[in-house]
């Protein structure tokens, strides 16, 4: 009976063995196999992906231009607005009978010059009057 007890655990342990053993492979070719996948496959994923990153940026433009055509939109709009609103002021205004004038330019008003002050200049006037003279009688 031992014998055969021995005998089985080693059948056991040979089959165990063999099981390991044949993982053992399959997994290392499958990381083998992995490993060499993905070496081959970076390159053609760059090389793959480029025309795919080129859409993608112009999307990304042309949304942007649409999202800016909607904001020109929206401030054209509140500009009519605006002026739809002024017309309709303008005419109530005019219903009313009311004319806006014309905005008048205030008259420049002359500044007056005391008598110290005009004293001042006169002589400042007829001192330059006579430096002519004196330079002129030079040359």
């Amino acid at each position: 009976m031992k014998m055969i007890t021995k005998t089985s655990d080693y059948s056991i342990a040979a089959f165990e063995y063999a099981g390991m053993v044949s993982y053992s492979y399959i997994k290392r070719s499958a990381l083998a196999l992995n490993f060499g996948m993905i070496k081959i496959g970076q390159p053609v994923k760059k090389v793959a992906s480029v025309p795919l990153d080129y859409c993608t940026q112009q999307m990304d433009k042309l949304g942007k231009v649409f999202q800016r055509k909607n904001e020109i939109e929206e401030r054209l709009i509140a500009i009519d607005d605006k002026l739809e609103r002024i017309i309709r002021r303008l005419a109530d205004i005019e219903k009313s009978g009311v004319v806006v004038a014309e905005k008048q330019k205030p008259a420049k008003e002359k500044k007056q010059i005391n008598e110290g002050n005009k004293m001042f200049f006169k002589a400042i006037a007829d001192e330059n009057i006579q430096l002519r003279h004196q330079q002129e009688g030079n040359q």
